[in-house]
């Protein structure tokens, strides 16, 4: 195998070029006064330690992201407060909290597309916080987006496409539980675990919206990572819209079988002991197809290179391990048929 006769040189070169990892840690703001790990876009700023999205004007647009990526694929939860205040007209339009991996950057347009959605930001999956209700009853039927009321919440997606904050387009909504407009401080969480999405106001212990959602086959994520971070809007009338506090957690680390927070050499032989043994944790399910198998080999040697990358593995071991994992599962049949394996284990597009 030629892998296991490369220079350290060339294997560190194969690394830089295809194996991208996001620098990714867990978030937490207990308030805004430095904002060096966000990128703040449109009318977002720093006002006070907190994080303000539109200011009590007309025709505002704000955003705002974790400049890191964040580990989604396999679960996360977050939390914030949030007060809207000091409306002018109405209170309007409302934010989200958005998952996206189209740009860290990326922001739309003002009024009902909530800086998200018109359409938008693609590849995203948005949970609305929505304060106007875009009925057509003002501006005529293009202004109709369907909106159940005033203040509600409502979880829009169209996968890889265009997002939209046309209520069509949302996969479950709901009245929400409290008054969000009552310039009261309210504490959203949001949970993700594979297959369920749980949205939570100020009651955090039950949620009161479960929206289903598979984030690795909606979306296209960059190694089970994208951007998260708010969006939010005004149109004819305004509102304070301020996140006061951002708390996010990422869920399990793939790759990190022994489950000491750190994917390295010492994963290696749990990993195979699933492999051989037809274990299942979800750590070694690179792949996300719900079977640890032949097919989570190259994923997971390529993690491994990655998160070393500057110390890089011998590569050798790296190329044993594939050859080994290999032979094992062919001859347990757990191959899958006429799949070859990897040719290479240092060529692992992960990006």
């Amino acid at each position: 195998m030629r892998g296991a006769t490369a220079s350290r040189a060339t294997v560190a070169v194969l690394l830089v070029l295809t194996c991208q990892a996001a620098a990714i840690a867990d978030l937490s703001f207990p308030g805004f006064t430095d904002v060096s790990d966000l990128t703040l876009l449109g009318s977002a700023q720093a006002v006070d330690g907190v994080l303000r999205l539109t200011p009590g004007e007309q025709g505002m647009v704000g955003g705002v992201y974790a400049r890191a990526k964040q580990r989604v694929a396999l679960g996360f939860e977050t939390e914030f407060s949030f007060q809207l205040h000091d409306p002018v007209n109405e209170h309007g339009d409302g934010f989200t909290f958005i998952i996206q991996n189209e740009a860290g950057t990326a922001l739309d347009g003002t009024g009902w597309r909530l800086g998200y959605g018109g359409p938008g930001i693609s590849n995203s999956v948005a949970v609305e916080f929505d304060t106007y209700k875009n009925d057509g009853s003002l501006g005529g039927p293009s202004h109709d987006k369907h909106d159940p009321s005033d203040n509600h919440i409502s979880v829009h997606t169209r996968g890889t496409l265009p997002n939209d904050a046309d209520e069509i387009y949302s996969i479950a909504a709901i009245e929400a539980p409290s008054r969000m407009t009552d310039q009261q401080v309210h504490v959203a969480r949001v949970t993700y675990t594979p297959g369920v999405l749980a949205v939570f106001l100020d009651d955090l212990e039950t949620p009161c919206l479960l929206a289903p959602l598979q984030l690795d086959t909606k979306l296209s994520l960059d190694a089970g990572a994208a951007w998260v971070g708010f969006t939010a809007s005004t149109g004819a009338s305004g509102v304070n819209q301020d996140i006061l506090t951002w708390h996010f957690v990422c869920g399990p680390l793939p790759g990190d079988i022994n489950g000491d927070g750190t994917v390295d050499g010492s994963d290696i032989q749990p990993f195979v002991d699933l492999l051989t043994g037809g274990g299942y944790q979800i750590e070694a399910d690179i792949n996300g197809d719900g079977v640890v198998d032949g097919l989570d080999i190259q994923p997971f040697v390529c993690i491994i290179t990655c998160a070393e990358c500057n110390a890089v593995p011998e590569p050798a071991s790296l190329a044993l391990l594939a050859a080994g994992c290999v032979a094992v599962l062919r001859r347990r049949g757990r191959m899958p048929r006429g799949h070859q394996g990897p040719t290479n284990p240092f060529l692992c597009n992960v990006g």
